[in-house]
């Protein structure tokens, strides 16, 4: 991967905003693909581009033009003077595709310095767009422990420069350890944008990192249980993230070694109770995800009798809905607002944070162009006030938002199975009702012991 470069929306300043009106019609750099178009993952494919080239003006750094989406997409999609900088399923009207699809020495071209994106990342953010700019935050930052409990021993000059040397190394293939804080030595690597560049032989990297990782995230990653191996010597490790890699049973034997882990990740692996005999030691351990793996409720049981302060998050351990309530992912409306017909599970979308069902896409296509015109015709809907005049803050299972970590909003709630879920913005609530299930993991509150 690229190593970060500067600016890549810095035209999107007020100058810059001001200025795209003198490009009404701007030449297009990248080849186009109407006939076909492309399977894009975000974290695989977009997100790699955009860490490389825009990050550095759109991060924590700094937030040229108001915008940072590092770590949310808050912002992105809200119509501005010149419109969005993202218009799904629309390239030619977002703003951040227009910018870097002027030719070289343009003024107003993105990236503002270095060289112009090549054809084929234009051509990946086109199709991304145009498949709908789904957009994944990444794994929420963990709060950092408290600093008594990162108390890690004095490295010996052998031991500086085995970790100095093995930082050059990691930051050769674009991957970077940093500070869990700043008044800590205390280290945290996070792969897990890397995917398929990153397997078993790639654990050989962390020689020289043992003495201060703390922080592991392997997630996506091609990495199984060989590989646990060379993780396993990393003896000071605290959280570790191996959801949605290869890693089965025989892998777990190389964690029962790690005195300090207190936060495991497994979901979407291959593991099951026989993988769960091998954690019973790990005294420290105290959150383990294990949604849609294996493990079966028999084997659970039988780990937190050795582990009695273990919280387990299976996902389907849920409270059930109410016999009063309509499912979790049920459109608030029976009968599509346009047709009347009934509606399709498949069509929807959604309204300040509640789903509007349709009984097909033209349909959909319809209210999503112009929602006001149709919003009184849809049954069951509650506008913004009357909404949020149900839902507290005070009564959120959590107080950050599960996506960015950050405080949550009184705007931004939104109700599941009987409880309530707070969120930084309406964008983070908005991605939480369109498919919830696929949060869950983020939410260890929704489920049950």
């Amino acid at each position: 991967m690229l190593r970060p470069t500067p600016t890549c929306l810095a035209a999107l300043s007020a100058v810059g905003l001001l200025s795209l009106a003198a490009h009404p019609a701007p030449h297009f750099a990248a080849p186009r693909r109407e006939a076909s178009r492309l399977e894009v993952d975000f974290l695989k494919d977009v997100r790699p581009i955009l860490e490389a080239r825009c990050f550095e003006c759109h991060g924590e750094k700094k937030k040229k033009a108001g915008l940072r989406f590092d770590r949310t997409s808050e912002g992105l999609f809200d119509a501005g003077d010149e419109g969005a900088v993202l218009v799904a399923g629309k390239p030619d009207e977002s703003l951040l595709f227009r910018r870097v699809s002027l030719p070289a020495g343009d003024l107003d071209i993105m990236p503002a310095e270095g060289d112009p994106l090549r054809p084929e990342q234009i051509e990946t953010l086109r199709a991304w767009i145009a498949e709908g700019a789904e957009w994944v935050d990444p794994e929420p930052a963990a709060e950092a422990p408290p600093k008594d409990e990162l108390v890690l021993a004095e490295l010996s000059a052998d031991q500086l420069a085995a970790e100095a040397a093995a930082l050059e190394k990691l930051a050769a293939r674009g991957f970077h350890a940093l500070r869990v804080a700043a008044d800590t030595e205390a280290l945290d690597l996070n792969l897990s944008l890397f995917s398929d560049a990153v397997g078993d032989a790639e654990m050989a990297l962390l020689a020289g990192l043992e003495p201060r990782l703390v922080w592991l995230n392997l997630s996506r990653t091609k990495v199984g249980d060989a590989g646990l191996a060379e993780v396993a010597r990393c003896k000071e490790l605290r959280r570790l993230n191996l959801s949605r890699t290869e890693v089965g049973d025989a892998g777990l034997a190389a964690l029962a070694g790690l005195p300090h882990l207190a936060y495991l990740n497994l979901y979407g692996t291959g593991v099951s109770d026989a993988g769960l005999a091998h954690l019973a030691g790990l005294a420290k351990l105290e959150k383990l995800y294990l949604w849609q793996t294996r493990v079966t409720d028999a084997g659970v049981a039988k780990l937190k009798a050795a582990l009695p302060g273990l919280v387990v998050n299976l996902g389907s351990t849920l409270e059930p809905p109410k016999p009063d309530e309509r499912p979790a992912d049920a459109a608030v409306n029976a009968t599509c607002p346009l047709s009347k017909k009934p509606v399709a599970a498949e069509h929807f979308s959604i309204f300040e944070g509640q789903r509007v069902g349709f009984c097909c896409p033209d349909c959909k296509a319809k209210f999503d162009a112009d929602p006001q015109a149709f919003i009184d015709k849809v049954e069951g809907l509650k506008r913004k006030d009357e909404k949020q005049a149900a839902l507290r803050v005070e009564d959120a299972v959590r107080a950050t938002c599960p996506f960015s970590g950050e405080p949550i909003r009184a705007d931004s709630l939104a109700p599941y199975q009987g409880k309530v879920v707070g969120f930084c913005n309406p964008g983070c609530r908005d991605k939480f009702v369109a498919d919830p299930e696929s949060f869950l993991e983020l939410l260890p509150e929704l489920g049950r012991e």
